[in-house]
């Protein structure tokens, strides 16, 4: 082992003796205790619970107003306005929509917090798988480096543009190598803060499903049209509950233009009630009932610019509809885009493994070093050959990994099992 790997390896060591390792069924539990499904769920229980309003009653006043600094002079009023015909079953219906928007919400923050967990570990295992690789990968060009430097000084027939081209393949493989450690360092720091915790050092995939028995799972349900996008999914959902609040603001935006009694005011003076009590004494005409007024407001919405709002509203409805529209198009487009993905990786998987196989190149290796005298830059090439295949593999197996859960989030299953692990072989 060179010092390279050593020291790779005690610093692996180092951490784990005082980090942090998680299951991934630990980390994707974790997202129903994440801050942004708390937070939501303050924003729904404090909407459930707004008072709703008094039927009828848009707004009550009540008002003392005193007369010459005499607080035996003192009228007394109350106005009530009052709501359009047919308002308060408007803005009840126009509530309730808006309080499912809000539960509505809580389900699609959950999705959100699922899928960031996901995707961060599948791409922090993706990026350590090939940082191994790429190391091993480095390690052969290494070695044939030094051979080519010593065959360089003893064959006269030695091309040196042949060890420019592996030193150029090991700075290339260096740089991939130092890009697939920022990438894994992104998602272990995106790990930390999903976790709220920074003793985080990696994960611990027992369990995971195999990616030979996740291929013949996505196989099945594909040929079984176990992924679909029904008319009740958890993302079309968001926009024909904006789509039905809009049209709800729409028919309370009328109701409101149909508000032809503006007000009813109850009124009591009672100085004047004292003075008619006065009058009574003093054996003179009276009428106690002139210390109480009643007051009604009409009001003449085709004057006014009420009509103007509706057409906005209205205006505001066909939009919305049209988002909604649009949105069902483009979620489908995405979603068929999704399935030929993955059905693009298991072919991509077969004929890499189907290769792998027709080639044997592990078994190549064996065999040619039975042979006395092999040659060694034959034998690190065979070795190249089996580290680049595996890479190429790392890039199917992963991706088929993070488009299957794509597939999930976007049928809407991962909102719908949240606690359950995808990833794990039941």
């Amino acid at each position: 082992m060179n010092n390279k790997n050593m020291l790779f390896l005690i610093l692996v060591c180092g951490v784990a003796a005082f980090g942090k390792s998680y299951t991934i069924d630990g980390i994707i539990r974790t997202s129903v205790d994440d801050r942004r499904v708390s937070l939501q769920d303050e924003k729904y229980k404090f909407i459930k619970n707004t008072f709703p309003g008094i039927p009828l009653i848009d707004k009550i006043e009540l008002k003392a107003q005193e007369k010459a600094f005499d607080l035996n002079n003192v009228e007394y009023s109350l106005k009530l306005q009052l709501r359009g015909i047919g308002e308060t079953v408007s803005s009840a219906r126009y509530r309730k929509a808006m309080i499912q928007k809000s539960k509505h919400k809580s389900q699609l923050v959950i999705g959100s917090t699922l899928s960031d967990r996901y995707q961060a570990i599948i791409d922090l295992l993706e990026q350590e798988s090939k940082h191994k690789l790429y190391q091993e990968l480095m390690d052969v060009y290494e070695d044939k480096i030094k051979v080519m430097e010593k065959l360089s000084t003893v064959d006269p027939k030695f091309e040196i543009i042949d060890l420019i081209k592996v030193e150029n393949d090991n700075l290339k493989a260096l740089a991939s190598d130092m890009e697939c450690r920022k990438f894994a360092d992104l998602a272990s720091s995106k790990l930390k803060t999903l976790l709220n915790d920074q003793d985080f050092t990696g994960i611990d995939t027992t369990g995971i499903y195999p990616v030979d028995s996740l291929l013949l799972l996505v196989e099945s349900k594909l040929e079984s049209n176990a992924f679909t996008l029904d008319d009740d999914n958890v993302h079309i959902r968001k926009y024909k509950i904006d789509l039905d609040i809009e049209e709800e603001r729409y028919k309370l935006e009328k109701a409101e233009t149909r508000k032809y009694l503006s007000h009813i005011g109850f009124a009591y003076d009672n100085g004047e009630h004292l003075d008619q009590i006065a009058r009574r004494n003093d054996e003179k005409d009276y009428n106690l009932n002139e210390a109480f007024t009643l007051e009604v407001g009409i009001t003449f919405p085709f004057l006014t610019t009420g009509p103007h709002s509706v057409v906005k509203r209205k205006s505001d409805v066909i939009k919305a509809k049209d988002e909604y529209e649009t949105f069902k198009e483009e979620l489908q487009y995405l979603f068929t885009e999704d399935i030929n993905d993955l059905k693009y990786y298991i072919i991509q998987y077969r004929i890499l493994k189907a290769r792998e196989l027709e080639v044997d190149a592990a078994a190549s290796l064996k065999k040619y070093l039975e042979f006395k005298g092999a040659d060694p830059l034959v034998l690190l090439s065979i070795k190249e050959n089996i580290i680049k295949n595996q890479l190429n593999r790392a890039d199917v197996i992963y991706g088929l990994y993070r488009n299957y859960i794509d597939v999930l989030n976007m049928s809407g299953e991962l909102i719908k099992w949240p606690t359950k692990n995808f990833l794990l072989q039941q």
